[in-house]
């Protein structure tokens, strides 16, 4: 009897430990200690320019929409326009090429270097001294 009662506890104890040692196993990829540190940003606001519209009898206001480049030609975003306030871009820091949609057949090409926790302001109809045709 002691016999008995004494493998059944090897074997309870045997099956506890491998479910135990399965459950809390070593991973073989290796896990960084410590904080991680946030990638850094960028901040764009482009300022294209203001077209009026009607819907039915009421004025409105929206910009025109445009399109965001890296510095290689990869398009990364289309930004478009329900109101007549700029939006807030986020992007990595580095160089980009913002290009407006446009009804002329010239179109403005601009470029602009963003720093990173730095907003870079944009503003197409070259009113500001912040106005970047491109030239990088």
């Amino acid at each position: 009897m002691r016999y008995v009662i004494g493998r059944f506890i090897a074997v309870v104890c045997l099956v506890g430990m491998a479910s135990y040692a399965n459950a809390y196993s070593w991973q073989d990829t290796k896990q960084e200690i410590g904080p991680t540190v946030p990638k850094p940003e960028a901040y764009l606001k482009v300022y294209s320019e203001a077209r009026v519209y009607s819907d039915g009898d009421i004025p409105k206001v929206s910009r025109v929409p445009y399109t965001i480049y890296s510095a290689d030609g990869k398009k990364l975003r289309w930004i478009a326009f329900n109101d007549e306030d700029p939006k807030l871009i986020t992007l990595p820091p580095g160089k980009y090429v913002i290009v407006p949609e446009t009804n002329i057949t010239k179109t403005e090409i601009f470029g602009a270097i963003l720093e990173p926790g730095q907003l870079t302001e944009i503003h197409m109809k070259g009113e500001d001294p912040k106005y970047a045709p491109l030239d990088f």
